[in-house]
């Protein structure tokens, strides 16, 4: 592990038959499978005992990643708590592209649910990307480790929670980091993707 990672590695402890034990994490990797486990509905485990995480192992892991990711807070999956007429998903075709999609939800009798939907924005970027600590800047392949896409959905669903991301009135006005990539009809550069998620951590 690089002298980078290092300094970014969170001790836990906890007590089996009596004797206390400590495993190392390499933070970002933790709230990664933090964030993971919430989007699945599951317990966060620690992988060493298959014990969940006490709130105060929680409370370290976040204030650990502080150094790392300023403001980041316990990961909370979907956008519960924002406007009920906006969605936002996620998906990836296992091939070449993620895509970022922001619906506006409206009523109607097209469909089963009575649910329409109507593409506010769509934002694409290669799956490809390699996310390393050994940037290698001229290589449009490598991203920054801290840039991971996990960081990235977190900070839009969080936007989505605050009600940032959208205006209220039609026609609906995007905050500028979205509106700057909302006509693209191909996928976003390195450079892209990471101006993008730069500007969402500075709304936050």
């Amino acid at each position: 592990m690089s002298l980078r990672k290092l300094k970014n590695v969170i001790i836990i402890p906890y007590e089996e038959n009596g004797k206390i034990y400590a495993n190392a994490y390499y933070v970002k990797s933790l709230y990664k499978a933090w964030y993971m486990a919430v989007k699945d509905g599951k317990p966060f485990l620690n992988p060493a005992n298959r014990k969940t995480f006490t709130e105060a192992d929680k409370n370290k892991i976040l204030e650990v990643i502080q150094d790392l990711h300023p403001g980041l807070k316990e990961p909370r999956y979907g956008t519960t708590g924002g406007r009920s007429d906006i969605s936002v998903t996620y998906t990836n075709d296992y091939m070449t592209t993620y895509f970022i999609k922001i619906h506006y939800l409206y009523p109607c009798q097209e469909t089963y649910t009575g649910i329409c939907k109507h593409l506010l924005l769509q934002i694409q970027f290669p799956s490809s990307f390699v996310y390393s600590d050994d940037t290698r800047p001229n290589d449009e392949s490598v991203v920054p480790l801290g840039y991971n896409p996990t960081f990235l959905f977190d900070m839009i669903n969080t936007l989505m929670r605050q009600n940032k991301i959208i205006g209220k009135k039609v026609p609906f006005k995007l905050a500028e980091p979205f509106k700057e990539l909302s006509n693209l009809d191909r996928r976003i550069t390195k450079t892209e993707y990471m101006r993008f998620f730069d500007k969402l951590r500075l709304m936050l």
